[in-house]
């Protein structure tokens, strides 16, 4: 498995919008070849599970403008409380 969903919240924009933000991780010991490089990365989706950033790389530095005018900014800047997928035993 490429990537694994690590963790994730619902989040409520300026505009009363629901978005999901997920948090990954790379599945494979290797990830420069599997995840490009990239050991964790988030992802945001509307509420019919749609990407709001398809056509984005992972570390693109558009994600401040996306979150900006999806109203979600002030959420991600101050942090954002995840909620674990994995057992907590």
């Amino acid at each position: 498995m490429d990537a694994v969903i690590l963790s994730w919240a619902c989040l409520r924009s300026d505009n009363g919008a629901n978005y999901i933000l997920l948090s990954y991780g790379c599945g494979s010991d290797d990830a420069e070849k599997f995840c490009g490089g990239e050991r964790e990365w988030f992802r945001l989706l509307d509420e019919k599970g749609a990407r709001t950033d398809a056509g984005m790389a992972r570390q693109d530095s558009r994600y401040e403008q996306l979150y900006e005018r999806l109203g979600v900014a002030g959420l991600m800047s101050d942090g954002v409380s995840l909620s674990s997928l994995l057992p907590t035993d």
